[in-house]
């Protein structure tokens, strides 16, 4: 090789090194989207089941729903479930795959990103998010089972037609990330997924995949069922500058995306407070500060029989002082550990749930993120 082209992939390498790490840096500091969950779900309204009370507690490591149910009818056994969000959840955003998508999760915990060993299957599963399910009915744990389908664009299932044909079941796993697409690694592929019009228009996997927990539920006559569930959330991580606060009609993350004080519900004395310790923190770190979302999908309570007798939600902060904002006007108590607590009767969702939280100790927050 000679002295210009030896400079010349020198350069090249030097150039791809950085930016691998330009990227490595945007994706670990720049946003983590949410995804919603929710509750159990049914296929059909169900007439004679009533939802006499759900106790949701919502906290960035956790979420916890306690229903219970009233069957005004006969014994009733119906299959019930918890869908995950489907994944991946947004085919144009930098981060193409979720976290929880398990094929790809177990694919390269076997092959790892360049087909060395990686760390074990159950280590990455044991981190990954909306993975660590369970469900009690009457205080006993219920067996249940995990269905994962793929999907295209038009909701048609996929699913028979790629184990047909062989092909990986997981698009995330296919489509890669910061590194080669293991689909251009496998011979043939591409060919045959543009033979099944499977590829989308720059040429990658178009599917998605969605995972449902399911189990038979019965419910006896006349009779209450307690059921609880939790699992842990996707939480976003988003960027605010402390000036934004400024139009409480309009304040915005880095992102762009808008939150109307004036429709949300908050501790205001709490608000004031937290302002002013960080206006005198961010002489010495900066403007801008990390906010945290959860969501939960509330609307699915709408299914069963009437409105919900009594709701109760918890949002527990990480810390007692971090600020809790909820969109949506509701009537809520901040207690003096920090839990935020609503209270509601007769309760039917039309809108479901956004909640954020943003650290009051601003440096050990951005410590941490960063």
């Amino acid at each position: 090789m000679n002295h210009k082209a030896s400079n010349k992939l020198a350069i090249c390498c030097l150039v791809y090194c950085l930016s691998l790490l330009f990227l490595a840096v945007l994706s670990a500091n720049d946003t983590k989207v949410t995804v919603a969950a929710g509750g159990i779900v049914i296929e059909n309204q169900e007439p004679d089941i009533e939802m006499v009370s759900e106790k949701l507690e919502v906290s960035t490591k956790k979420i916890r729903v306690s229903y219970d149910f009233f069957n005004h009818g006969q014994v009733k056994k119906i299959s019930v479930g918890f869908p995950l969000p489907r994944s991946p959840y947004d085919m144009e955003d930098s981060y193409p795959y979720a976290t929880w998508d398990e094929p790809q999760i177990a694919l390269r915990a076997l092959y790892g990103d360049d087909n060395s060993p990686s760390t074990s299957l159950a280590e990455q599963l044991a981190h990954a998010e909306i993975i660590d399910f369970s469900v009690l009915v009457n205080d006993k744990p219920v067996q249940f089972e995990r269905h994962i389908r793929a999907h295209d664009p038009k909701g048609n299932d996929i699913t028979d037609l790629l184990k047909k044909n062989r092909i990986p079941i997981s698009s995330a796993y296919l489509r890669g990330f910061l590194e080669m697409p293991p689909m251009d690694l496998l011979p043939g592929l591409k060919d045959t997924l543009k033979e099944l019009g499977l590829l989308d228009y720059k040429g990658r996997p178009s599917w998605y995949l969605q995972t449902t927990y399911t189990w038979q539920q019965e419910f006896a006559a006349k009779k209450n069922t307690h059921v609880q569930h939790s699992y842990t959330p996707s939480k976003g991580l988003y960027w605010i500058d402390i000036k934004a606060f400024d139009d409480r009609k309009n304040l915005k993350d880095h992102r762009g995306r808008s939150i109307n004080l004036d429709e949300c519900t908050f501790d205001s004395k709490h608000l004031e407070k937290s302002l002013n310790h960080w206006r005198q923190a961010f002489k010495k770190l900066g403007g801008i500060m990390p906010l945290y979302e959860v969501q939960y999908i509330l609307k699915t309570g709408a299914n069963w029989r009437g409105p919900i007798g009594k709701f109760h939600l918890e949002i527990k902060p990480d810390k007692p002082r971090d600020l809790v904002i909820v969109e949506g006007k509701y009537p809520m108590k901040r207690q003096k550990n920090g839990v935020c607590v609503i209270e509601l009767k007769n309760f039917k969702p039309t809108d479901d749930l956004r909640v954020w939280i943003i650290p009051f100790d601003m440096d050990q927050s951005i410590q941490k993120v960063g």
